[in-house]
C-alpha cells in the first residue's frame, strides 16, 4: 500500500499551489500557531541560517514531523484544555437525549482529541 500510494503521490507544484490557494505561502514571513492561526514573524526576530534550516528539514524528514516543539507544546495545551472543557460538558449534558449528548460532545471530543495527537507526534 506504501508503496502504490507513493507512485500516486502528487507532484510537488500541485501540492504547493493547493497550500498558496488556502493562504499557506512558504518564505512569506508567517508561522502557524495554535494549528490554525497565522502569526507574523516579527522582523527583528533572527531566523535560523541556511545550515540550520537544511539541518531542520532533515531531521524533520528522518522523524517524520512537520511543526516544531513550541508548536506541538502549544497543541497538547490546546488538546489538553479541550478535554477538560469537553469533559465538563459530557456531565453537563447527562440527563439529556442521546443526539443532544452526541452532537453536543462529539465535535469538541474530536477537535481536542486532534490537538493532542498533533501535538504528541508532530504532525
Amino acid at each position: 500500500a506504501f508503496n502504490f500510494a507513493k507512485k500516486m503521490s502528487l507532484p510537488e507544484d500541485v501540492v504547493k499551489e493547493g497550500f498558496e490557494k488556502v493562504g499557506f505561502v512558504g518564505g512569506s514571513g508567517t508561522r502557524v500557531k495554535w494549528g490554525v492561526l497565522q502569526e507574523k514573524i516579527a522582523e527583528d526576530e533572527v531566523l535560523p541560517d541556511e545550515i540550520e534550516r537544511i539541518s531542520r528539514r532533515e531531521e524533520a524528514a528522518k522523524s517524520l514531523v512537520n511543526i516544531d516543539q513550541l508548536e506541538r507544546n502549544r497543541r497538547l495545551i490546546a488538546g489538553s484544555a479541550g478535554m477538560a472543557v469537553t469533559t465538563v460538558l459530557a456531565f453537563l449534558l447527562a440527563g439529556q437525549p442521546w443526539y443532544v449528548r452526541y452532537f453536543g460532545v462529539s465535535p469538541f471530543l474530536g477537535l481536542s482529541l486532534g490537538f493532542l495527537v498533533s501535538g504528541q507526534q508532530g504532525l
